[in-house]
């Protein structure tokens, strides 16, 4: 169950619930026999084939641009918020909605629809993906191109490998070699390179003969190629690896942190983890030592706390690196919306930034507070907390998942279905 990276990141295994998410009109978990919700005027034929089911789908995605991808016998449709099958369940495959547009899989080929379900890109490709900066990477007999919003090939067939526009520029491949194309096609940075990335920040990294170094937009080399790992840039530093090290270099190439560590996380509040000679502390962007290192296992800081271990405890340090909650738990997480689940002799609690127990040490499982509520599990049943520890859901449900927009995928008898925050089941129309 537990997770032993730098940070303790389990929780509750939702048995392939982290994606779900959708949304219907409200029906009480009292009721047995739900009332009908306000539905627009239909014909007689339409009001024949209305059906009302809590649980309808064998999956459901979150909403993105109102609306939800759901399956049902092994085809994908689309639902809004109200409840109502906007879209019928008729595709192999479906992805969410971006720019009114998405990609869904018919006759095993790719196309596109908009939100009413009219095919607005034909079913003519092998893979496509959504669109990014004006344009969508498809691929067709083999090889990949670039269309527009109406369907028009805007770049050609081409390549062997592409990924999308970033920056105003996309890494293409061919022969083994990656370049850079603009969103004409023109070639601007020539196939000379084994392996690529994105330009972020207005810089790429880049492979040659087995090292990594950076180019600008123009192909110009703006470090040597000297690494053997490389980041992407960001506030003006990059992190990379020579001789088995790792270190962080500025736009010029100018090493401002030394190649001395075994691993190193990102800058996040101005501080970096750092792992060396087996032990983890933190540096700042000055390659200073802010916290010696001296623990066994860390994660990064959260609501100005950082979990730190110490022989097989863990307890929280501030920025200075003063113990603020002493070492006792047998896990922990890093503080979200002021509290923090902590794990001692089998059993989940919640603790504020003083340390003090604010819900206590009962349950098997727990996740963080997403919306104001914690999914928790007691005796194989799970239901949600607040942050006085009050049971609002009760312990009534086989599986369960945090809340996102307003509701939770609940599951009871083998049947899945959503509850809102107080409870409420709800129903779909369709």
């Amino acid at each position: 169950m537990f997770v032993s990276h730098l940070i303790y990141t389990g929780g509750i295994v939702l048995k392939n619930l982290s994606y779900l998410m959708m949304a219907f009109t409200f029906v009480s978990a009292s009721v047995s026999c739900a009332k009908t919700p306000e539905i627009q005027p239909k014909t007689n034929t339409q009001q024949q084939s209305i059906k009302q089911q809590v649980f309808v789908f064998d999956e459901v995605y979150q909403f993105n641009e109102g609306l939800a991808r759901v399956q049902k016998d092994d085809k994908y449709g689309y639902i809004d918020k109200t409840g109502w099958i906007v879209v019928d369940t008729q595709y192999e495959s479906a992805q969410n909605f971006f720019d009114g547009l998405a990609v869904v899989k018919k006759n095993n080929k790719y196309g596109y629809i908009d939100k009413t379900g009219r095919t607005i890109i034909n079913f003519d490709y092998d893979e496509a993906s959504e669109f990014f900066e004006g344009l969508a990477l498809v691929k067709k007999n083999g090889k990949y191109g670039f269309i527009d919003k109406t369907g028009k090939t805007v770049i050609d067939f081409n390549y062997n490998h592409a990924v999308d526009f970033f920056e105003g520029l996309a890494r293409v491949q061919k022969n083994d070699k990656y370049g850079y194309i603009d969103k004409t096609g023109r070639m601007i940075i020539d196939f000379n390179y084994d392996d690529a990335s994105d330009f972020f920040d207005g810089l790429a990294y880049v492979q040659k003969d087995g090292k990594y170094g950076y180019i600008d937009k123009t192909g110009r080399v703006v470090t040597k190629f000297d690494y053997t790992d490389a980041m992407d840039f960001s506030d003006g530093l990059a992190l990379v690896q020579k001789d088995g090290k790792y270190g962080f270099i500025d736009k010029t190439g100018q090493a401002v942190i030394d190649f001395k560590y075994d691993n190193v996380s990102g800058f996040l509040d101005d501080l970096a983890l750092v792992y060396h000679n087996e032990k983890y502390g933190f540096i700042d962007k000055t390659g200073r030592k802010v916290i010696g290192f001296e623990y066994d296992r860390a994660g990064e800081f959260s609501d100005g706390l950082a979990v730190v271990y110490k022989n097989d405890k863990a307890g929280f340090i501030d920025k200075t690196g003063r113990v603020v909650i002493d070492f006792q738990y047998d896990e922990a997480n890093g503080f979200v919306d002021g509290l923090a689940r902590v794990y001692k002799n089998d059993k989940f609690g919640f603790i504020d930034k003083t340390g003090r127990l604010v819900i206590g040490f009962d349950y098997d499982e727990a996740n963080n507070f997403s919306e104001g509520l914690a999914l928790v599990q007691k005796d194989g049943k799970y239901g949600y907390i607040d942050k006085t520890g009050r049971l609002v859901i009760n312990l009534a449900y086989d599986n369960a998942s945090n809340f996102f927009d307003g509701l939770a995928v609940v599951q009871k008898n083998e049947k899945w279905g959503f509850i809102d925050r107080h409870g409420k089941l709800l129903t779909i129309t369709y």
